[in-house]
């Protein structure tokens, strides 16, 4: 794939974070049609393990948080 994008039922209140190995974030946003294609300021970055924050509410009002990893590989 060449970029991560959440899809699924719309979540309100949505936020999501990617950091790198040092902590620093290379995307957020608030947006849940907005994607990220692997780049921190129109600059590719290096294969690398980062740490995505996912959070939100459904429809139903039920809160969600999840984090994991996404790696880049060329």
């Amino acid at each position: 794939n060449d970029y991560l994008e959440i899809k699924g039922p719309r979540l309100f209140n949505y936020y999501i974070q990617i950091y790198d190995r040092w902590g620093k974030v290379v995307f957020s946003s608030t947006e849940q049609k907005e994607y990220w294609d692997g780049k921190l300021k129109g600059d590719e970055l290096a294969p690398q393990t980062f740490v995505y924050m996912l959070s939100g509410e459904s429809v139903l009002g039920d809160k969600i948080s999840q984090e994991g990893n996404v790696t880049i590989i060329k």
